[in-house]
Parts: C-alpha cells; structure tokens; sequence
C-alpha cells in the first residue's frame, strides 16, 4: 500500500499479508496530511498506524508505541509470520517512485525483485507449514 499526492509517494507500507493493513483514513489541507489505519498479525490484536506530514516528505508514522522518521526512510516492511508483527524502515525514500496510478504497482513489483533489502526481509519472514 502507498500514500502520496501529486508531487511524490510519501511512504509505502509492505506486507506479506493482504489482511495485515486495515480500513484507512487519510485528510489533508494547507501544510498538512494525515493518514491512520491499524495492522494486525493472526494471532494480535490490532496496533494502530498513525503518518503524517506537512510537506509530502518530512513527517513520519507512529506504529504502536514507535515512532518512525521519514528522513531514515520512507519504505516499511511488515511480517506477520510467527502471528505477530514484525516491522523493519528501510532506508530506501519512496519520494522517487512515480505517482502515476498506472506504474506505480510496476514501480513497486521492479522494487520488491531489485532491492537486495526487500528481498533479504521476506526471504528471512517467509511463511512455514502451518503458519499464516
């Protein structure tokens, strides 16, 4: 899932789940953007996901009790395997990936096969027999 506007992404949150990011909510307006949903592993109650930002990429998400600074990078990788959630912020900035509704999950699918950092997460997360 990603968020943005116009002018850039502003984060991507990447799961191996498509149940791990709930209903969302976002608002904007002058100088400001704000985007709240909650994750859930199988066996966790939710956490909630609070981004926000005043200029499409200074800001950061709040993930349960942690907060997460955009300037460290703007691309996380979530887990639910083992029923809980696992969450790593890369250090790739989404603002380089395009807005453009019909590349951007070609973007995002080139990403996941080409970053080394994307790869290693999911290949060290990978589902289990008997696991969700």
């Amino acid at each position: 899932m990603w968020a943005g506007d116009a002018d850039g992404v502003t984060f991507v949150l990447w799961a191996d789940s498509p149940n791990t990011i709930g209903a969302s909510n976002g608002s904007s307006g002058p100088g400001r953007s704000t985007f709240t949903t909650q994750l859930t592993g199988s066996n966790q109650a939710a956490v909630p996901l609070v981004a926000k930002t005043t200029d499409g990429t200074k800001g950061g998400i709040q993930i349960g009790d942690v907060a997460y600074d955009f300037k460290n990078g703007s691309v996380f990788l979530i887990s639910t395997q083992a029923g809980k959630l696992q969450i790593l912020q890369t250090t790739l900035d989404a603002n380089n990936l395009s807005t453009d509704v019909a590349t951007v999950s070609d973007d995002l699918a080139e990403l996941g096969r080409t970053t080394p950092q994307i790869l290693e997460f999911f290949e060290r997360h990978k589902p289990t027999a008997g696991s969700n």
